[in-house]
């Protein structure tokens, strides 16, 4: 098994998506979510939902505002990784658009 760890952070003012460059120099086969981290710039909690078009656009993380948490969420990988993937936040608490950081540590593995 061969796997590399990609972290994708990104500070944010009002708006729901971004996008992120990501390189993995071997065709993987699934991804593994193994951390996520949401810092708001808000008194108020809010939750939040995450998806990317990395795995076939769905949602595939919940975090809280002012949070971490650790997670084994296997996304499976139909194509090769290697360019410039969205990301979305969306709020399913009425929080609106997001103000913070947000940071997935993801785990790329294949066949060796």
């Amino acid at each position: 098994m061969i796997t590399k760890v990609v972290v994708v952070s990104k500070s944010l003012a009002g708006v729901n998506n971004f996008s992120q460059d990501i390189r993995i120099p071997f065709f993987p086969s699934e991804v593994i979510l193994r951390q996520i981290s949401c810092e708001e710039k808000t008194d108020v909690s809010n939750v939040y939902t995450v998806s990317s078009d990395l795995s076939l656009n769905q949602e595939f993380a919940v975090v809280r505002s002012n949070s971490t948490k650790c997670t084994e969420i296997r996304l499976p990988l139909n194509d090769q990784v290697n360019g410039t993937f969205s990301f979305k936040i969306r709020s399913i608490t009425g929080g609106g658009a997001f103000s913070g950081t947000i940071a997935l540590v993801l785990e790329f593995r294949g066949a060796t």
